[in-house]
């Protein structure tokens, strides 16, 4: 059976990236099939299935970062950390049956004014065929 699972983090802050830019992670803690483009933030669906995505963003205090998941341009998933009195973070998750080549990627919902690099994270898996 061929795996598929990454683990990806952010090597520096991310800051006042524009709407519809992809927020590319880029440090590889997992990147099992290699179907995790750090060049373009994209994941590339090597293999029909179901796929799970889990991803974390902590902004700090005064800022915000609200994310939009996107399969195929579809906004399928969202986050709202909001940080107006203390550091905030928020984590969701996405289920979600995906065929060969369908693309999935993170971008800013508005822009996206500060993602911490050592607490925003991105990963996935297949779960089944």
């Amino acid at each position: 059976q061929y795996s598929v699972a990454f683990h990806i983090g952010l090597s520096r802050a991310v800051q006042n990236l524009p709407t519809t830019a992809k927020l590319k992670f880029d440090v590889v803690y997992l990147n099992l099939g290699n179907a995790y483009d750090t060049s373009t933030g994209i994941f590339t669906c090597p293999m029909d299935g179901v796929y799970v995505f889990h991803w974390t963003i902590l902004t700090i205090k005064g800022k915000y970062f609200y994310t939009d998941f996107k399969v195929n341009g579809k906004v399928v998933g969202r986050s709202h950390p909001n940080a107006v009195n203390q550091n905030r973070a928020a984590s969701s998750s996405v289920v979600y049956q995906m065929k060969k080549n369908d693309k999935a990627w993170i971008e800013p919902h508005h822009t996206g004014q500060y993602a911490h690099p050592e607490w925003s994270f991105f990963s996935g898996y297949r779960l089944y065929a």
